[in-house]
């Protein structure tokens, strides 16, 4: 079945991919890495989001055979989300100018000419038709994408195990309920049902911590180290905040005059407290291959 779209309804679209960070409808986008591919809806409800992993045989492909892999599993695989845009332009970002032109033209290597062929059908089956819009790679939701990509395997993803929090919050007289945000976190680990993550995610309050206003008065921060300081910072200009604030005794960091300046605590710093935990990570990291002492700081801004 034949559509009409109004060209300067598509124009418009266009340009708010290319040109703004903001949410767009019937927005998919993707980015590859050479372990995993991602995909998420950027129309800012986070209710889809996806990645997959690569074979080795896969995994030794092109960037642009990956990069397209990534909209063919997820047409493929969770075709009812696809199906839900019956009779409408879906538009792909990508940061692959050759995937958009294989798009367009197709291509002369079997590989790629059978995937693009795949996914032309299954526009077809769904009555969609996919238009994709490239930008540099340094374009926000890209960024986002290619973070994604490669969180399987992120060093940064390690946690404090529940019973050591649990120990702590009693102490601390914190309370990570409701009114509570865990600021870095993601939909395996967060300490609170509403949580910021570092990539687009199923459940997020939203993404990246630092591109946020958090309405909540109290805040769970556990960041990797080297966000600490940029942490810290954002905290001080968040006024009328309570926030628990937990980073490895590590005077030798460059976080740490900040956290202590002189030697004592900052003034913001209501408690402290020294505790130490068993620390989980889904990949090998310094935080699970030593016993690091962790200093759990209750702040007022």
């Amino acid at each position: 079945m034949s559509h009409i779209y109004a060209l300067q309804d598509v124009l418009e679209k266009t340009d708010a991919i290319i040109s703004t960070d903001s949410a767009v409808p019937s927005l998919f986008v993707t980015d590859a890495s050479s372990s995993h591919s991602f995909i998420y809806l950027a129309d800012g409800s986070f209710s889809y989001v996806a990645d997959f992993p690569f074979s080795p045989d896969e995994a030794a492909a092109s960037s642009s055979y990956r990069e397209l892999l990534a909209l063919y599993r997820a047409l493929h695989t969770d075709e009812q989300v696809f199906r839900s845009f019956a009779s409408q332009l879906v538009y792909w970002q990508t940061d692959n100018q050759a995937c958009v032109r294989f798009l367009h033209s197709g291509s002369r290597q079997p590989q790629i000419q059978r995937i693009v062929l795949s996914i032309k059908t299954v526009e077809k089956n769904l009555n969609i038709r996919i238009l994709p819009v490239w930008t540099p790679r340094c374009h926000t939701r890209i960024v986002a994408a290619d973070a994604g990509s490669r969180f399987a395997t992120s060093t940064d993803e390690w946690f404090i195990d529940r019973t050591s929090l649990t120990a702590v919050f009693q102490l601390l007289s914190f309370s990570p309920g409701p009114n509570c945000i865990d600021c870095f976190a993601s939909a395996a680990n967060n300490v609170c049902a509403a949580f910021y993550s570092l990539i687009p995610q199923v459940g997020t309050s939203g993404v990246n911590f630092f591109a946020n206003s958090p309405a909540q008065t109290d805040l769970y921060l556990c960041p990797p180290a080297s966000q600490i300081s940029k942490a810290f910072q954002r905290l001080l200009q968040l006024p009328g905040k309570r926030c628990l604030l937990i980073v490895p005794r590590w005077p030798a960091a460059a976080f740490w005059p900040l956290l202590f300046p002189g030697g004592k605590s900052h003034a913001v710093v209501q408690r402290r407290h020294e505790f130490r935990p068993q620390c989980f990570s889904p990949v090998p990291c310094l935080f699970t291959a030593t016993r690091f002492t962790f200093v759990a700081l209750l702040i007022s801004t």
